[in-house]
């Protein structure tokens, strides 16, 4: 709804544009709505599969029922495999969720092609690449800014310090303006004592900058990205 309502308010901008620009003006809406119309399909064809997920989810309950006079491990057992294994997907132990879900055959009881695509973000952070988590976050773009999230911005800041990091300092800046300055508003605070980086080395001694550039805002990118 809110690249629809965009895409039309670009619409309305145009009215007092020549009769040429309106006809550009058209086509992109033309674009942008045909764009529009894929993402809904995507988003109908998702909502089917756990449309069936819950289904399948709620006739296993109905068989599981109340378990049987001295059939208490077995049924509580079962239980436990599901729990287990939804415990292990939400701490990123992924593999072992895996082994567990395929030996138990839950597939369709649990939620690991949502947690494949986190699985796939952590491993990338890991590697001290932000390009994984920046799709995801193009991906859940509107549940974020719901809960106005702000690990979008964290993750362009670091791509912003591995810059300077490297010395590409024109690159820094060049990249700082397109996707850092959308997000003074919010975080103009932050934001300037990252640009301050600019005068000084990676291997700086100075505490506020030096903190930026160690290992540990790897850390807190993992962290926030598993919170989100």
């Amino acid at each position: 709804l809110d690249d629809a309502s965009e895409a039309f308010a670009g619409l309305s901008a145009a009215a007092g544009a020549s009769r040429e620009q309106q006809l550009q003006q058209l086509d992109q809406l033309v674009v942008r709505l045909q764009g529009i119309k894929r993402k809904m399909g995507d988003v109908r064809l998702q909502e089917a599969d756990e449309a069936m997920r819950c289904k399948l989810r709620l006739e296993h309950l109905a068989q599981l029922g109340r378990p049987a006079k001295g059939a208490v491990i077995a049924w509580s057992k079962k239980r436990l495999d599901r729990i287990l294994a939804d415990h292990m997907l939400r701490s990123g132990h992924h593999k072992s969720a895996a082994r567990l879900v395929k030996e138990t055959g839950s597939e369709q009881l649990c939620d690991m092609h949502i947690f494949e695509g986190a699985r796939r973000v952590v491993e990338a952070l890991q590697q001290h690449d932000c390009s994984v988590a920046l799709v995801w976050c193009e991906e859940h773009r509107a549940r974020l800014r719901k809960i106005k999230s702000s690990l979008e911005f964290k993750l362009r800041l670091q791509e912003f310090l591995e810059l300077v990091r490297q010395d590409q300092r024109l690159a820094a800046v060049a990249y700082a303006r397109q996707h850092l300055a959308p997000w003074a508003s919010q975080h103009m605070h932050e934001l300037q004592r990252a640009l301050a980086t600019l005068v000084f080395p990676a291997s700086t001694r100075v505490p506020a900058y030096k903190a930026l550039f160690q290992e540990g805002q790897w850390a807190s990118l993992l962290e926030l990205f598993h919170r989100e």
